[in-house]
């Protein structure tokens, strides 16, 4: 292919009616001429469809039956179509949904390059591969997606970004990636003209241009520890603003972790958190020369930590520490393996596997998990079939070159997970986000059996056996437990739900297999005596079988996941515990000799009652000792609640119109940042159909998540856009910081309970009723109490922050359990009986900061 031709180019995006080119169509186009690397020509059109389009497509895409019903039909257009691609390469992003639609209509034998393929081999530490979150990542402006001509521009860029990263690559690896692809896939092309402009460069091509994530520092050497006589000295620190209970938190951490006791502690928004517990365990680590392990739930705060709050904890204590962060074996690549992977695996995912492992520098295999739908992560993963002594790669093995940086580490970062899979060898811990430890230890303590792990332990020994006859058998049992997964998976009652119920007739042809296994290892045992893990490996694979096929166990709960029901292989069959505390209790807390368990919300109705008893903590006596600091923000000034009681039970047809006309009467004229919250998509979507025509009319912005919309991104349009309303449900209602005028009132628009639909939620309420504790009161209550208050900490945000937070759901006032919602918040209520006085409520606090009371609640509401 000339240079020339490749360098121009046409971006396609088409925005359709459905997924199924088979029925759905096209109704809109975008097209763009690139030419030397710059735009020339732009092409845009909606298209009549001929038919109406569900609401699901036109909310994701912003495009209006109307505008759709007055277009033009496709058959028209297609002359323009033809003649503005003509022979030239064709660009996009999962290019062939568009290519498959384009072809009932035009004949295609264009190149056909794929931008979603390119960016997931070179881009691999890109947080998500969806076009919008790589425009952010490649610094690429653009305006907000799912618009053809947007999206199409968008690709169009994405791509010379990457063909240009390309170019600056060792022409060994480029080489390496055109003889897996054996010249047979359209990135062929591209990669061969690549090589050529790299050779051509020599020894003059750039670096790698974007970050590459590292698991360690070493700081140590930059400085001693400011000697000073107390640890609440360290935040009298120049700039640090003054927070009493965040100085009040730190003395507690730091006479917990040196008396080598046991702490809970709630420490509300504001509080500075992180610093309160990084600087006394940084002076004990660097006094007592023994780690300290800070646990985290969620990825963005082990990163926050590594990056941002111990640099800052470092300058504050005079000293560097050596921080590590540590995962589990089975998180690593094993260069062994990936030496030894089977030829007949996908040649794509193999070209980014490779060009991966050149330039990883933690084998850390979260940064390519997208590739696991191709490739087994068992067969590329550490393992216990590991034998360092004899292993040629030890010395570079990144799992390894981890764990010898642990000897000689201050802090070491780990997730919830480690500590109930992993079982390191910690003795003072910090457990923060301790609210999703329940979850975690549930995930830790559950037996899981999946297709891709009895695969991995099979292919272990495949390649640790001599014996061709067990080999044999092995890869026979191989191909009939895919085959059993996946009439297990079709059996699925519910394609949509990603969790549900399985009974023993589901599964029971996994006996067979676990017989066949149980043949394999009478062999083995016979056979393999210097290989005996591996053994080891195939027993512990019967072992769970027999557990899962078996469902013997009584405080256990058997359920399916299933990730991805595109993938009828990703299907996993689990037994979870009911309850953790006896887990906890034996397992991890006799082997810690101090911890801090930590969070925004962990108290129910100002108790620790409920955290005490899933974590299984009332058994630790006076060594446990537990505090609710004073809230750092003073919400009786700075927030008010809001109850509208005119509006119909949740659980009413009418209440999504209702919840809609509020938004119209109350939320649009006021002209301030709000964020609604929702508990299901369902109702969000009901509520986004009802007053987009309203907002759209008074010029007001109304956005709303949906799947594929970049939550970077809408939050920041967000905060841009001061008088902007979200809609979002799910992920929104925790992790959110938008302060200042972007957010100052909140809306739940529903209690957020828990759906006893979900396996763990509905067996663990009925084990709580059998023991008489009351499955509602005991368990669905205080979780959904915290996710309450979860909601609720989105409002202030720092201590100029002032707002209001609107519950619509008027079951807090009707029901007994309301009550326990209400004195769980720390603000003033304020009841209101229709729009208008909502209206005048909003006036009252924001213009005269006054708290609204109406007649009748002068004289007949008591106040909580």
């Amino acid at each position: 292919m000339p240079l020339e031709q490749f360098e121009s180019f046409v971006s396609l995006d088409l925005e359709t009616t459905g997924l199924d080119f088979n029925h759905e169509k096209i109704m809109e186009i975008g097209l763009v001429l690139f030419e030397k690397g710059d735009i020339s020509y732009k092409f845009s059109k909606t298209i009549n469809p001929g038919k109406t389009v569900s609401d699901n497509v036109l909310i994701l895409t912003g495009i209006t039956q109307e505008e759709l019903n007055g277009s033009e039909p496709l058959e028209e257009l297609i002359p323009t179509i033809k003649d503005f691609i003509k022979d030239k390469p064709i660009v996009g992003h999962n290019i062939d949904f568009d290519i498959n639609f384009l072809r009932k209509h035009i004949p295609i034998e264009n190149p056909i390059y794929d931008t979603l393929v390119l960016s997931k081999i070179y881009l691999p530490f890109a947080p998500s591969h969806k076009l919008l979150n790589l425009a952010e990542y490649l610094n690429i402006p653009y305006e907000e997606g799912h618009r053809a001509l947007a999206d199409a521009e968008i690709a169009g860029n994405v791509f010379l970004r990457i063909f240009e990263l390309m170019t600056e690559l060792d022409p060994y690896l480029l080489k390496t990636q055109l003889d897996l692809l054996s010249y047979k896939y359209p990135e062929s092309e591209i990669i061969k003209k690549a090589l050529e402009i790299s050779l051509h460069k020599g020894l003059n091509r750039k670096p790698y241009p974007y970050n590459i994530p590292v698991n360690f520092r070493e700081n140590r050497k930059k400085g001693e520890v400011k000697k000073l006589p107390s640890v609440k000295d360290y935040f009298n620190y120049e700039g640090l603003e003054t927070r009493p209970s965040q100085v009040k938190m730190a003395e507690l951490v730091d006479a917990t972790l040196r008396g080598n006791e046991f702490l809970l502690i709630e420490s509300s928004s504001g509080t500075g958190k992180s610093l309160a517990y990084l600087i006394p365990s940084i002076l004990i680590s660097r006094m007592e020369k023994k780690p300290i392990y800070i646990s985290s739930y969620t990825k963005t705060l082990q990163d926050q930590l590594f990056t941002k709050d111990i640099p800052f904890a470092e300058k504050i204590t005079g000293c560097g520490v050596n921080t590590v962060l540590r995962k589990g074996r089975s998180n690593y690549l094993c260069l062994k393996k990936l030496k030894e992977l089977p030829k007949n695996l996908d040649p794509v995912s193999l070209c980014s596997l490779f060009f991966w492992s050149s330039i990883t520098k933690t084998g850390d295999l979260s940064e390519i998990s997208y590739l696991f739908r191709d490739i087994n992560k068992a067969l590329i993963s550490m393992d216990e079939s590991c034998n360092k002594e004899s292993c040629p790669y030890y010395d570079v093995c990144f799992y390894y070159k981890m764990k010898n940086r642990l000897g000689n580490a201050d802090l070491i970062l780990v997730n919830h997970a480690l500590f109930f899979t992993g079982k390191p060898d910690a003795k003072k811990v910090i457990f923060d986000e301790a609210h999703e430890l329940e979850s975690a230890a549930t995930s830790g303590f559950s037996t899981t059996i999946s297709f891709g792990e009895i695969q991995g332990v099979l292919s272990n020994i495949i390649r640790g056996t001599k014996d061709r006859k067990i080999s044999k058998k092995i890869v026979e049992i191989i191909d009939k437990t895919k085959e059993i997964f996946q009439s297990i998976s079709a059996k699925v009652p519910d394609r949509d739900s990603q969790e549900g119920f399985y009974n023993r007739e589901q599964i029971s042809s996994l006996l067979f297999i676990c017989e066949e296994l149980e043949e394999v290892y009478k062999l083995f045992e016979a056979i393999e005596e210097e290989e005996k893990y591996l053994g080891d490996q195939l027993q512990e694979i019967i072992r769970k079988l027999k557990i899962i096929i078996e469902q013997d166990e009584e405080d256990r709960v058997f359920y399916y996941r299933l990730p991805n029901k595109d993938r009828p292989l990703s299907i996993e069959l689990i037994a979870a515990p009911l309850d953790i505390s006896s887990y906890l209790r034996e397992a991890l807390y006799p082997e810690l000799d101090s911890f801090v368990m930590t969070s925004a919300t962990l108290t129910v109705g100002e108790s620790f009652d409920f955290i005490k008893e899933v974590l299984g903590l009332r058994n630790l006596g006076e060594r446990l000792k537990e505090i609710s600091l004073p809230e750092t923000y003073r919400y009786k000034e700075q927030a008010l609640t809001i109850i509208p009681t005119y509006l119909s039970d949740p659980g009413e047809e009418i209440f999504i119109e209702e919840v809609g006309q509020f938004l119209v009467d109350v939320i649009l004229p006021s002209e301030r940042g709000t964020l609604v919250l929702f508990t299901s998509y369902k109702h969000m979507k009901g509520v986004y159909q009802k007053v987009l025509g309203e907002f759209d009319k008074a010029g007001r912005e109304l956005l709303i998540q949906t799947p594929g919309k970049s939550r970077k991104k809408l939050l920041k349009l967000f905060e841009e856009n001061r008088s902007s309303v979200l809609l979002g449900t799910g992920s929104f209602w925790q992790g959110i910081d938008v302060p200042g005028e972007s957010l100052e009132i909140v809306i739940i628009e529903k209690l957020p309970f828990p759906n006893p639909s979900e396996p763990i939620i509905g067996a663990r309420a009925e084990y709580f009723e059998k023991r008489g504790l009351g499955g509602f009161s005991s368990y669905i209550l205080p979780l959904s109490v915290l996710r309450l208050k979860q909601g609720f900490g989105r409002l202030i945000r720092s201590t100029k922050d002032t707002g209001v937070v609107f519950i619509l759901d008027k079951r807090v006032l009707d029901k007994f359990y309301g009550s326990i919602f209400l004195e769980s918040l720390p603000t003033e209520i304020s009841i209101v009986h229709s729009s208008l006085e909502a209206k005048n409520a909003l006036r009252l606090w924001f213009e005269e900061g006054k708290i609204y009371r109406n007649f009748s609640e002068e004289f007949g509401w008591e106040s909580f």
